[in-house]
């Protein structure tokens, strides 16, 4: 991969597709349609849910604006003079 936007993109999708899935079990477990540990509440999978849920929205929007071109130039920039 010459082009780093494309490993980002590529990660940012990645984090994506990981919060879905976790959400995705989450909702299964609250349901009770899949095997559980035994002692465990079933309403984690509700917890499980939001957090999924919030990996999925907030985290590739996070690291959208951690990688944003201006700030890497600006970072780049900065590091250039304070050796």
């Amino acid at each position: 991969m010459a082009d780093p936007a494309a490993g980002r993109f590529f990660a940012m999708q990645l984090a994506r597709m990981g919060g879905v899935a976790v959400a995705v079990y989450g909702l299964l477990a609250a349901a009770a349609d899949i095997p559980w540990p035994d002692g465990l509440p079933r309403w984690l999978g509700f917890v499980l849910l939001v957090v999924g849920l919030a990996e999925a929205l907030v985290v590739p929007r996070t690291m959208a604006r951690a990688w944003n071109s201006e700030a890497l130039t600006r970072k780049h920039t900065t590091d250039e003079h304070h050796p």
